[in-house]
């Protein structure tokens, strides 16, 4: 917006106009706080997801073991269901029986997804009620194996309670604990009157040589 202000020669001609770079920053200014302090909306359904549970299996003589493979072949029990249909009435001949069976999918883990659902579909049309997935447990865990290293206050180093004669055969230890397939937790334990040059020189070696699995251990004995 401008105003002319004045007319006629040899005068000079005013101009009038409204500065609007500071209502910019300072409708900028206001969008940045609203942005901030506006909450953050989460939508989603109300829902009670159900708990995660892993429970063994009981193997039960009425039990129904249904087993599907990669290429989608039915098997019930060792035999063969011939199709579809021969499933659906084979489970609803079971759906009768009170207590009803309890129906045991086991599926190949290179199968296709729609070869366990056809099955659970017509466990469905069915009327089976109860439905489980057998998968194979999880393997063992097996304990990791440990050596300590108990550096004295003397500066005498100690290979699972072995003494170790000297540098030479630490680093021989070391180098078998490191070639090993799996590697052994190596535990440094020092006294808490060692020098530190001589827990420093385990620990150099121990890194020198590939062990990746070295801790120290003991702390507690340097709280008071």
């Amino acid at each position: 917006m401008a105003m002319n202000v004045g007319s006629g020669e040899g005068e000079d001609e005013a101009i009038s106009a409204i500065n609007t770079t500071p209502l910019v920053d300072v409708m900028l200014v206001l969008l940045i706080i609203f942005l901030v302090t506006i909450p953050v909306i989460t939508h989603s359904v109300n829902l009670q997801l159900p708990k995660e549970q892993n429970v063994a299996r009981q193997t039960k003589p009425e039990n129904i073991e249904i087993a599907v493979t990669k290429d989608g072949d039915v098997f019930w029990g060792l035999q063969k269901v011939a199709d579809n249909e021969d499933l659906v009435n084979r489970l609803k001949k079971i759906a009768v029986i009170q207590p009803q069976p309890e129906v045991h999918i086991r599926g190949d883990l290179a199968g296709r997804y729609e070869f366990v659902g056809r099955v659970v579909f017509a466990c469905q049309r069915a009327g089976i009620q109860k439905i489980g997935f057998v998968t194979e447990p999880p393997p063992p865990t097996e304990k990791p194996v440990v050596v300590t290293i108990d550096v004295d206050f003397d500066g005498t180093v100690f290979w699972n309670g072995d003494k170790v004669n000297d540098r030479a055969d630490l680093e021989t230890r070391l180098t078998g604990a490191a070639a090993a397939a799996v590697q052994p937790e190596v535990h440094l334990r020092p006294n808490k009157l060692a020098e530190y040059k001589d827990v420093a020189a385990v620990m150099a070696s121990a890194q020198r040589l590939g062990v990746t699995k070295l801790g120290l251990v003991g702390n507690e004995q340097f709280v008071r």
